[in-house]
This record gives C-alpha cells, structure tokens and sequence, in this order.
C-alpha cells in the first residue's frame, strides 16, 4: 500500500483512485479546506486502512458540490480501521441537480461490486446544508457515514457497514420552497443497494427543515431503505 502521513499526501490520493492506501500515523486537517475525492463520474473505487490513526478536523465548505465528504462518491471500495474526529460540513447549494449527497465518509455510493466500511468511529461531527436552488425535484440526502446509495449511480452490488460509531450532528435548510425532497439518516438517508448493517451505533441530532416538504424522511440509522436494508444488532 502506500502509506500516507501528510495532509497533502492524503489529498493526493486524487490522483489514483484505484490504490491501496494507508494512514502512518494521525493526520490533522486543520486551516485545509478539503477537496472531496473523486466524483459521479470517476469514483473512488481503491481502499483505505486508517491502521488505527485518525483524520482529524476535516473541513468542507465548498458551494454547490452535488456529492460531499471526505470522499465524493466510492465503488467497489473497502473503508476501514479508521476514525473522523472534529469532522465539519457546512455548505449551501444553489445548484439545481436532482441528487446531492452529503456525508462525512461519502457523499454517495456507487456500486456493482461490493463496497464495505468497516471499523469506522464518526466522533464530534457536524453537518448543516442549506439547498436554495428553484429545481422543485431536488432531493437533498444527508447521511453520518454517507449520503445516499444507488438511485442515479450503478446499485447492482451491495453494501457492508460493520462495527461503526457514528456521532453526527445533522441539520438540514430547503429555502426555496416547499417542493422538496429530504431524506436524512443517522448512519445514511436514500439507500438503493442491497446493505447490511451490524454491529453500528449512532447518536448525535437530525434537524429537518421547519417548512412542510414533499417526501421527507428521517431516521436514526436509515431514512429510506427501499426494502434492501438488513440491520443486526445496532
């Protein structure tokens, strides 16, 4: 693998996003605004082992990104061994896409082979998004690990979340009107791959937007499983 002990040797993981990474020691975010890694189009498909350190104080306050995280959206991917401390997501979106995503690991998950997390701690994490774009289809998903799974991206895999603690603050702001769907969930929201759930614990606050929304849901673990979402012992 290649090991990585700088902020900047971490932000280059941009340039292979089919590598095996891994953390050398703890990593601090702080006065670096992070770029999310990868995209709808070109998606992390590689591996990071945190190897027991963490990423602390990562900080995300780019406007109108469509999938937002420490990753924008990963596939066929293993996340694992790792914590997020002191994580912050605030942005506003006046872009009008169908989908945003937004999570402290992912704000989204492609997939046609697996993906799995697995020994992930979300420790003081917060994440407040404010969509105002007049697009009356916009669904904003907002997830503790990450966004949404599927819908517009590949979903004939599936999903593993194993062993996680997730400690998210989560609120939500539609500001342009009352046609809008929201979905929020305290481990992820939108979820349209097949997906096991064990061994998971989450706390933390969902706050939804104080406006009457089309098709809104929220949830502790998941706000919208589609029927594919199977949960133990969380």
């Amino acid at each position: 693998p290649y090991i990585i002990t700088t902020p900047a040797e971490l932000q280059s993981m941009q340039d292979d996003l089919t590598a095996y990474y891994k953390l050398g020691n703890d990593i601090d975010l702080t006065s670096i605004s992070w770029s999310p890694i990868g995209s709808s189009s070109v998606p992390f498909s590689g591996s990071l082992d945190g190897n027991g350190y963490s990423i602390s104080n990562l900080q995300i306050t780019t406007p109108n990104s469509v999938y937002t995280g420490f990753f924008a959206v990963v596939s066929n991917s293993e996340i694992k061994n790792i914590q997020f401390i002191d994580s912050n997501i605030v942005i506003t979106n006046t872009y009008a896409a169908n989908m945003h995503g937004t999570g402290i690991v992912s704000g989204a998950v492609s997939s046609d082979d697996t993906v799995i997390f697995s020994n992930i701690e979300i420790k003081n994490a917060n994440i407040d998004v404010t969509i105002t774009a007049s697009n009356t289809y916009i669904q904003n998903t907002i997830g503790g690990l990450y966004g949404h799974a599927g819908y517009n991206l590949a979903k004939t895999g599936s999903i593993t979340i194993d062993n996680c603690i997730i400690d998210v603050d989560i609120t939500s702001k539609n500001t342009a009107g009352t046609y809008r769907y929201l979905n929020l969930g305290g481990v992820m929201s939108y979820n349209d791959i097949s997906t096991t759930i064990s061994n998971v614990v989450t706390y933390g606050s969902i706050t939804p937007p104080s406006q009457t929304l089309r098709g809104s849901n929220s949830g502790g673990i998941c706000s919208d499983g589609r029927n594919l979402l199977t949960v133990r012992n969380s």
